[in-house]
């Protein structure tokens, strides 16, 4: 398993879309791939929100983490945070 590397920010913009994504699909009166789509980025939003790890950042060496933190180390690449 990757280190964390989205900090607690991200984590929380990353939530927020994902529900809210989730209540766009629920609310259309009909469902097609545009919905099917937005199911998937949810899942993906919310799974990254909750377990602090995202692979394509980790793919970018990219890190929103407080290097501060001992429990989030990050990947030691750039970071988006700052």
């Amino acid at each position: 398993m990757i280190e964390r590397n989205i900090g607690l920010p991200e984590r929380i913009i990353r939530f927020l879309i994902g529900i809210g994504l989730i209540v766009w699909v629920s609310t259309g009166s009909e469902f097609s791939w545009p919905q099917g789509l937005a199911l998937v980025a949810a899942f993906a939003l919310l799974w990254n929100s909750i377990f602090a790890r995202c692979y394509l950042w980790k793919w970018l060496h990219i890190s929103s983490c407080d290097p501060k933190r001992e429990d989030c180390p990050g990947t030691g690449g750039s970071s988006a945070g700052a």
